[in-house]
């Protein structure tokens, strides 16, 4: 008799449910590894500690599109495999499960500049008032979201914190860092009133979410597993290592000190926007492969204080370049020179870069870039409150659409203290003119593009004069603003197939052309081929 051939997804579903038998109890006990600190996989597969749901019908859509795709998974790991090991050796010390450290996979494919039209970016893609609350930076010299280290630590603790607020359920912190806490919670007390199950498989939670999870445990199993989806997992990676700059220093000393190209030394530290370090901010750190960090370390500690201090100012109403110069001890020619003005005219609002102490005698050596970031211009608006006196909470807080209990989140270290006049709080403004632009179809209603969107018909008709009957017709185009819940949308990757376009992609996703066009930088007059990667945020 002639037997049947086994898929390789078959044999996955086989192996999972042998693995099952090995995996502990829900309670996550880390395993020791004896595996080499430069092959990161064997220690990331010892502490896998959620294989007992990997069983489950939900994960096998999942199963089979990764296993068909484990060509991608594999470039994405050859690609960013140093990013990979420093998550998931930080998931190890903090007695964390290794599927934790797939959870960039999902958000960002591991870039540390991802970032999504709504404002999310990073490895973890963090909204501007999360990475606020979590304590990490944002301003013109550093958007923390980007830092590999602050970022992942932040995120780890946030898990940690979500696993423990869920009684220590792995599968709800996840859900949660994705949906948000409160809407697990929500899910959960409405599953308690109905004398339902709580667990994550019994609740009604957004579709985006409920697929976010099981994506993850379908990597995990197809990890612990490699070799039934034909996954080769590349092991060749220089290790990354954190380095402490005392004090402010540019990114061309810094490359000269470790002895690496410039390139690749701001590959690695992307969060620093200008190319240079912060000033006064000794809790800032360079990350560089092993042998670099080591060099960068040892001549470090002969590396004198640079004496110029470069500053950062926005010209205000009535600024001059001679008052700016005065202001800072420098001259007016120095900084036209260093910001590179074809006049002494300057405008409210420019940006400029200032060495604070420098005349125009002084040498400039290693001049930061003045490169412009549009990270900032995506999502919420940022506002530096300068504290008065008798201001409260509450006061500051009354002219926008903010309450009190959000600043001290977005301050954690300065809004716990009574509030200090000249003190700076950091607010998070919505963007009054973020929205998408839709063009009515023939059938549409505007209860449908409502829910379509996420948002409410009230919504719609506050921005878009309808008159009294609220009447749409095909063609006409409308305003819809972005949904507070789509702030989150993660990236999934298309490729393209032979005889796909724009369209029938944007069809197949439904989604809308322009946001193909919007998220991939393409045009509509743009060509795509076969095998090209386009993007699609979910």
């Amino acid at each position: 008799m002639k037997m049947k051939s086994v898929s390789p997804i078959s044999r996955l579903f086989a192996l999972i449910f042998v693995l099952l038998t090995a995996c502990s109890s829900t309670t996550f006990e880390a395993k020791k590894t004896q595996a080499s600190s430069l092959n990161p996989w064997p220690s990331i597969q010892d502490h896998l500690a959620l294989q007992q749901e990997t069983h489950r019908n939900e994960i096998k859509p999942y199963l089979t599109y990764y296993c068909q795709h484990a060509y991608q998974i594999e470039k994405t790991f050859n690609q960013t495999l140093p990013t990979l090991a420093y998550v998931s050796k930080q998931t190890h010390q903090a007695n964390i499960p290794s599927e934790i450290a797939f959870m960039p996979y999902i958000e960002s494919h591991f870039s540390q500049t991802a970032h999504s039209r709504t404002g999310a970016l990073g490895l973890w893609q963090m909204m501007p008032g999360t990475a606020s609350g979590f304590g990490l930076r944002i301003n013109w010299w550093v958007d923390q979201r980007m830092d590999l280290q602050a970022s992942t630590r932040s995120a780890l603790s946030y898990l940690r914190y979500l696993y423990d607020y869920f009684n220590h359920d792995w599968l709800l912190a996840i859900a949660a860092y994705d949906a948000g806490e409160g809407t697990v919670k929500k899910a959960i007390k409405r599953n308690k009133k109905n004398h339902k199950p709580t667990d994550f498989w019994s609740l009604s939670l957004p579709a985006e979410t409920k697929a976010y999870v099981p994506k993850i445990l379908a990597l995990s199993a197809i990890i612990a597993q490699p070799q039934q989806c034909h996954l080769t997992l590349p092991s060749d990676y220089e290790p990354l290592e954190p380095v402490t700059i005392p004090h402010q220093i540019s990114f061309e000393t810094i490359a000269q000190l470790a002895d690496i190209h410039i390139n690749r030394l701001n590959h690695y530290n992307r969060h620093f926007l200008h190319q240079i370090t912060e000033r006064q901010q000794p809790e800032q750190t360079i990350m560089l492969p092993s042998a670099y960090a080591n060099r960068l370390k040892k001549n470090l500690k002969d590396q004198p204080k640079n004496h110029i201090e470069w500053r950062h100012h926005q010209v205000k109403s009535g600024d001059t370049l001679n008052q700016i110069a005065k202001t800072f001890k420098t001259s007016s020619q120095t900084i036209q020179k260093v910001n590179h003005l074809q006049s002494l005219t300057i405008q409210p609002g420019q940006d400029l870069l200032i060495p604070a102490f420098a005349h125009a005698s002084t040498p400039l050596i290693d001049t930061p870039t003045m490169s412009q970031h549009n990270y900032h211009e995506k999502g919420p608006k940022q506002l530096i409150y300068t504290i008065k006196s008798g201001d409260t909470l509450s006061s500051i807080a009354a002219p926008y659409p903010i309450t009190p209990a959000m600043i001290r989140y977005w301050n954690p270290n300065t809004s716990r203290a009574p509030l200090k006049p000249n003190h700076k709080l950091v607010l998070w403004l919505p963007r009054i003119s973020h929205y998408d632009h839709y063009t009515v179809v023939s059938g549409d209603t505007l209860s449908q593009i409502a829910q379509r969107f996420g948002v409410s018909v009230k919504s719609l008709l506050a921005i878009n004069p309808l008159g009294k009957k609220a009447m749409i017709h095909p063609g006409q185009q409308l305003k819809v603003p972005i949904s507070e819940t789509n702030q989150g949308k993660h990236p999934s990757y298309y490729t393209v197939r032979k005889g796909d376009s724009l369209s029938s992609i944007a069809h197949r996703h439904h989604i809308r052309v322009a946001q193909l066009i919007d998220w991939n930088d393409l045009t509509e007059n743009s060509i795509i081929h076969p095998g090209q990667q386009i993007v699609i945020f979910r």
